[in-house]
């Protein structure tokens, strides 16, 4: 895959990462706090995290 495409990707990801940690936390200040809705942020965070460092660019 192009080198390009690939540093596209991996910063896409993280930014979901972040998007997903944002969420995470958010939930947390809400007053209708599921649980599921931090465990649902960090997940995709923590995913979004590890599919990105097996990214390997050339």
């Amino acid at each position: 895959m192009n080198n390009n495409i690939k540093e596209i990707t991996k910063t896409g990801l993280y930014i979901l990462a972040t998007g997903g940690m944002l969420f995470g936390a958010g939930a947390v200040d809400s007053a209708q706090c599921d649980a599921i809705d931090v465990l649902a942020g960090s997940m995709t965070a923590v995913s979004c995290l590890l599919l990105a460092e097996k990214i390997e660019l050339d």
